[in-house]
């Protein structure tokens, strides 16, 4: 352990796996969420910098992004699950690089690109939300 040289018990952790004293960065790791959401949606630097997480909060919590997520699970489902559950058994040993690359092609379709798609679509829809909130209520004033 060690010793006591005025450090803040409530901020400074023992990481488990290296036994020594971590400092938790609460502070900087919102600081980094400001500066990472400000650089994807540039309308946000109109937001004071304190509450720009709440405006990302409240776009997320928006209902149309749960219906859009929900809808596009559901029509994925439906277009791909007669592909996805007809896969069975692949015919080389589990490990081996073309186990890998058949596992890779006969994903690639019916699940990366889709999940691209839904992915990107509701990052647009996020933006759309905080552009929308962020002109509703601070660009007015």
């Amino acid at each position: 352990m060690l010793p006591d040289h005025g450090y803040d018990r409530e901020r400074h952790k023992i990481n488990p796996r290296t036994e020594k004293y971590t400092m938790d960065n609460s502070d900087s790791k919102k600081e980094k969420k400001i500066d990472w959401i400000s650089k994807q949606v540039p309308v946000i630097k109109h937001v004071p910098r304190e509450e720009r997480l709440q405006v990302l909060n409240k776009a997320l919590k928006n209902p149309a992004i749960w219906i859009t997520f929900i809808g596009l699970m559901a029509l994925w489902l439906f277009l791909f699950a007669d592909t996805i559950l007809s896969w069975g058994e692949i015919g080389y040993g589990i490990g081996s690089i073309k186990w890998f690359g058949a596992i890779f092609k006969q994903m690639f379709f019916p699940v990366l690109v889709p999940a691209m798609v839904i992915m990107g679509v509701l990052l647009l829809l996020r933006n759309y939300l905080i552009k929308r909130i962020v002109r509703k209520e601070y660009l007015n004033e």
